[in-house]
């Protein structure tokens, strides 16, 4: 999950910005002088077009990931069951946790708990798990 926020604003963020940004800053390399150096009516046109054309992703790029995930909900694969959730999926898909760091932090964060404080968390084979249907 955390790729998906690192790539929003690079992709997203920075490819709006790119696409309203030409007409601003465009210097008479192209066939017009932008809005912050003349203000043409050329180059407010343009800044025009783009922002439709940034609305148009956006609403496609709505409507297609809308579909997809309800099309992934409705056949049951949008979710993971809730021993795989429990467990964490990199201890399914990589034979390890995600972070073994905190694991250590949380031992010694219960470890001045009274035992009817501290809930016992079960370690759950997922492979036994599905065989026995858990």
């Amino acid at each position: 999950m955390e790729q998906n926020f690192d790539a929003s604003p690079v992709h997203l963020g920075c490819g709006i910005w790119g696409a309203l940004s030409a007409p601003i800053f465009a210097n008479g390399n192209i066939a017009y002088e932008g809005i912050f150096f003349n203000g043409s009516s050329d180059a407010f046109k343009s800044f025009g077009w783009n922002l439709a054309g940034v609305l148009v992703y956006i609403a496609w790029t709505a409507v297609l990931s809308g579909a997809l995930f309800f099309g992934l909900r409705f056949a049951g694969k949008l979710r993971v069951t809730e021993t795989q959730e429990r467990v964490g999926m990199d201890e399914k898909k990589h034979n390890e946790p995600a972070y073994p760091e905190m694991l250590e932090l949380s031992k010694m964060s219960f470890a001045n708990q009274s035992p009817s404080t501290v809930e016992e968390i079960p370690v759950v084979d997922i492979e036994k798990a599905q065989a026995n249907k858990l």
